[in-house]
């Protein structure tokens, strides 16, 4: 029983490693495995993939631009795209064949893979297994293909019956002591496999990758303007941001304009060393084209990462140009758009990377000649602009293991480790194994068929009423015992060894002699004939 429990052991840690290699190599992500399946549908990645082929992608710690990826889209699904571009929303992504960006900006969250190999028209061949009617027919081949096999099984009963004297066997007689040393570099040698998979997924990954790391910095507007409340017409005692202006009660108004540039990635130092620029603008036009611009705040240098600005703008200046215009032109138009249009110039570094950039929003007013009011959104007055500025870094590289990142380094480490002490650890049973190999012909005999092996007590043995067939060969013994089902019983005499099989009343013996310098069998002590035939060889002289 002890030697079935063995095998058996054997064949569940077996089965556990294969499957658990398997899993790390193709398990679903639907199942909270590493690997997405997806059957490409239209022409999008044409000339490389087509339609009906099986991309399989696998999960990665990072992507890069330029990567084939599959992502989750909130409204068509797994979508298997390029791609072509980052920004601090997400990745932009683009189909080979197509001439426009995907809508959708996936982040690092929503993209379930990278490119790993494709199976053409596989996909194909799945839709096809997927229609109701070959589904129904492929199912009834897999049943009449596990009927078949039960049947078959059926046939050999007998065998299941062997197995069971078997164990009978092992019942009535005492268990064999098994051979420690073989199970234990079984389990090394599964640890060692375990390891060196560790050692080679590890190995073929770099211990580092180069990864987008953008810096990304803000600009920071805003606009306040005030105005006397001449005439009571205001709540307030002034007129303040957002309310509209009335040339017959105020022509003058007062503008403010602050502006602030940031960055995480910002030194106390490069704050200090950024030289600026501003410049405010008013710009006057109309919807044919037309336009006039009138400096509010001349060109002005600054240092630093903030500034503000103060300029009063004359409203019934504009009207009077507008006045004239349209008595030289004879163009009435009711409304004209006024443009506050600061612009900053920004130059420095940011994270040792080199920047330059502008800020030039335009804050937009209606003037008629009776009111001036605000035309933008809410929130208007405080505009805003991000920018990148592109930079990677290195950064330790990852694998997948049961969902969970695993350092290369640490992986490449622990399989060495693993790897070491398992080859470490098979050396003294390695050793006396083969040390009892080149012993004796039974300790051979021992080492190679131990589980087929039951060790008895010397003289336990039950020979009466039994025919006893002696056979030359311990193979031959073998081949018996395992066609009979039955374990091989051992008798240690010293320097003999008595090997035999019992099966129905038929004793199969195989005597070995260690002291003999050759296999060969022992002669059994005759059996003593009966005084009645001894008289009638007499006789018959």
């Amino acid at each position: 029983m002890k030697n079935s429990n063995y095998q058996r052991v054997k064949a569940i840690i077996s089965l556990v490693v294969f499957s658990i290699i398997l899993w790390i190599s193709f398990g679903p992500i639907q199942l909270g495995g590493p690997v997405s399946y997806i059957i490409i549908s239209g022409n999008s990645m044409e000339p490389g993939f087509y339609e009906g082929d099986l991309i399989v992608a696998r999960q990665y710690p990072s992507y890069q631009v330029n990567q084939q990826v599959v992502y989750d889209h909130p409204d068509i699904g797994f979508v298997f795209h390029r791609i072509v571009d980052q920004d601090q929303n997400g990745f932009i992504l683009k189909g080979d064949h197509n001439d426009w960006l995907d809508s959708y900006q996936p982040t690092d969250i929503d993209i379930l893979g990278k490119y790993w190999f494709m199976i053409p028209g596989a996909g194909e061949l799945i839709r096809t297994i997927r229609e109701p009617v070959n589904f129904v027919l492929f199912v009834v081949i897999l049943l009449g293909v596990v009927i078949s096999l039960f049947l078959f099984q059926k046939e050999n009963v007998h065998r299941h019956i062997k197995g069971y004297k078997r164990r009978m066997i092992e019942k009535q007689n005492p268990k064999s002591t098994g051979n420690i040393r073989q199970e234990l570099l079984l389990y090394l040698g599964i640890i060692a496999t375990a390891a060196l998979v560790l050692a080679v997924i590890s190995f073929i990954k770099p211990k580092t990758i180069l990864v987008a790391d953008d810096i990304y910095y803000k600009h920071q507007g805003r606009l306040v303007y005030s105005a006397s409340n001449v005439g009571g017409v205001y709540d307030l005692a002034g007129i303040k941001t957002g309310d509209p202006i009335y040339p017959e009660l105020n022509c003058k108004m007062d503008l403010d304009f602050s502006y602030q540039f940031s960055s995480m990635s910002l030194e106390k130092d490069e704050k200090e060393s950024l030289a600026n620029t501003i410049t405010v603008t008013a710009i006057l036009s109309d919807d044919d084209g037309w336009n006039r611009s009138f400096l509010l705040i001349p060109e002005y240098a600054f240092t630093g990462t903030s500034i503000k600005g103060h300029s009063p703008l004359n409203i019934c200046k504009i009207l009077e140009l507008i006045e004239h215009k349209e008595l030289k032109t004879g163009a009435e138009i009711r409304f004209y758009t006024l443009s506050i249009h600061p612009e900053v110039y920004i130059s420095g570094t940011i994270g040792g990377i080199p920047v330059q950039d502008t800020f030039a929003p335009n804050i937009n007013f209606d003037l008629g000649q009776t009111v001036l009011r605000f035309s933008g959104e809410n929130g208007g007055f405080e505009p805003e602009l991000e920018g990148s500025l592109p930079q990677t870094a290195e950064m330790s590289n990852y694998f997948l293991v049961f969902g969970r990142q695993v350092d290369v380094t640490f992986g490449r480490r622990l399989s060495m480790i693993v790897l070491g002490m398992s080859l470490l650890g098979a050396i003294y049973p390695a050793w006396s194994l083969m040390q009892e190999w080149g012993r004796s012909n039974s300790s051979r005999i021992q080492i190679q068929h131990q589980p087929l092996l039951i060790d008895i007590k010397s003289g336990s043995l039950k020979k009466q009423g039994q025919k006893i067939i002696e056979v030359t060969d311990f193979e031959d013994l073998r081949k018996i015992a395992e066609r009979y089902g039955a374990l091989i019983m051992h008798e240690d005499r010293g320097e003999k060894h008595l090997y035999a099989v019992q099966d129905e009343g038929i004793l199969y013996q195989y005597l070995m002699d260690n002291s003999l310098d050759s296999n060969q069998k022992e002669s059994l002590p005759e059996v003593k004939k009966k005084p009645s035939e001894t008289k009638e060889k007499k006789g018959s002289k």
